[in-house]
């Protein structure tokens, strides 16, 4: 949108992906005041954003369209709330989080390859080094292992550091058939290829703990790669 020569008027279709934050396309073209193209709301759990992104993708590929428009959003901090709303509902699943579900992933990990929290600390880590380059960021300061340690426990293993935050945010993508890209920007990027996966239900906490079994068969499947 930064580039002269195009604007919101060139976006022939757009894909939108929020958990809980909207519940229809226009979620997208109020306030961007898009007119009168189809608008997609897509909802995936954690992989929200990245099914509108992988959508988008095929609807161009395809054809269908020469330029598209990709967003994900989430806007969590005036919700009153610790994290997304929602819970399980059923016996099966019910009072699970996603803190404790991931908790019962990394103790398996740590089982089978003899690691502990200080491996897991790392990660952390390296994520808020990554935070201290973007000022963007919700957290913009590094942290030690140490701090990481010590920090309240949230669902065992995992600790404070290890869990994201209740945070707003948003990114978006235009995409293009690669043949027009250069026009709009000359440093553009080209996607190979999108995956994803479902799966019956035992996700990370089933005995393939190295690679998670839906992202590997998603990657595997990817268009392109």
């Amino acid at each position: 949108m930064r580039t002269p020569a195009w604007g919101p008027q060139d976006i022939q279709a757009a894909w939108v992906g929020t958990t809980s934050s909207g519940t229809t396309g226009q979620s997208l073209s109020r306030p961007l005041k898009l007119q009168y193209i189809p608008i997609t709301r897509v909802e995936n759990a954690c992989a929200t954003a990245q099914d509108a992104l992988r959508n988008a993708c095929f609807a161009v590929a395809a054809g269908l369209y020469d330029i598209v428009l990709a967003l994900g959003f989430e806007k969590l901090k005036d919700s009153g709330l610790s994290g997304l709303p929602g819970s399980q509902v059923g016996v099966i699943g019910a009072g699970s989080t996603a803190p404790g579900g991931f908790a019962l992933a990394a103790t398996r990990y740590f089982h089978q390859f003899g690691v502990g929290r200080e491996t897991l600390a790392k990660i952390a880590v390296k994520n808020h080094h990554n935070g201290a380059l973007n000022p963007k960021a919700h957290f913009q300061t590094e942290i030690t292992v140490e701090q990481v340690l010590k920090a309240p426990m949230i669902a065992d293993p995992l600790g404070l550091y290890d869990c994201c935050p209740t945070t707003d945010g948003a990114a978006a993508a235009i995409l293009c058939r690669k043949e027009i890209a250069a026009k709009f920007n000359p440093d553009y990027v080209t996607i190979k290829g999108p995956g994803a996966g479902g799966g019956p239900g035992d996700g990370p906490h089933g005995p393939r703990v190295r690679l998670h079994p839906l992202s590997g068969n998603g990657a595997r499947r990817a268009p392109g790669l």
